[in-house]
C-alpha cells in the first residue's frame, strides 16, 4: 500500500497525488503521525519534517520531486515524462521551476491572506517574484520552444 503523510491543501502533496492518479495507483492519503510535521513520531519517518513523505514497502520517501521520480522507476506505466530525453529534461526544468520559483512567490502570498491587514511589504516583492516565475513557465512551456 502507497500512504502519503501530508495535507491535501499542500501544493508538493497535491503533485505526488495527480501522478498516483494518472497512474492508476491505490493510495491512502494520511495526516503526519503526531499531527505536525514537527512531531517526534514523523521526525522519526522523514527527519527533515517536511510533507510529503511517500510510504511504500519498507521505504519512506520524502520530497516530491524525488517521490515523483521513485513512482516512474517503480511504476513505469503509463511513463508520466516523455521518451526524448530532451522533453525529459524541461519537463524536470518546468518542475523545478515551479519548485524554486513559483512556490515560494506564491507561499509569502498565502499567509497574507489569512492576515487581518495584508502587509505591503510582504505582498509586494511577492508579486514581483511570483511574476518572474509565471514569465520563466511560459517560456518553457510555450510550444515554440520545443
Amino acid at each position: 500500500m502507497l500512504t502519503i503523510y501530508g495535507s491535501a491543501l499542500s501544493p508538493y502533496v497535491m503533485r505526488v497525488q495527480l501522478q498516483l492518479r494518472a497512474k492508476g495507483l491505490e493510495f491512502a492519503l494520511s495526516p503526519t503521525p503526531g499531527g505536525d510535521s514537527k512531531s517526534v513520531e514523523y521526525l522519526a519517518l522523514n527527519p527533515i519534517g517536511r510533507v510529503p513523505a511517500l510510504r511504500h514497502a519498507d521505504w519512506v520517501i520524502p520530497e516530491s520531486t524525488v517521490i515523483a521520480e521513485y513512482l516512474e522507476d517503480v511504476f513505469p506505466v503509463p511513463p508520466m515524462l516523455p521518451a526524448d530525453a530532451g522533453e525529459r529534461a524541461r519537463v524536470r526544468l518546468i518542475v523545478r521551476m515551479v519548485d524554486l520559483y513559483l512556490a515560494r512567490s506564491v507561499h509569502p502570498l498565502y499567509w497574507q491572506t489569512l492576515a487581518a491587514k495584508p502587509d505591503a511589504a510582504v505582498v509586494a516583492p511577492s508579486l514581483r517574484d511570483l511574476a518572474a516565475a509565471l514569465s520563466y513557465l511560459d517560456y518553457y512551456i510555450a510550444p515554440e520552444r520545443h
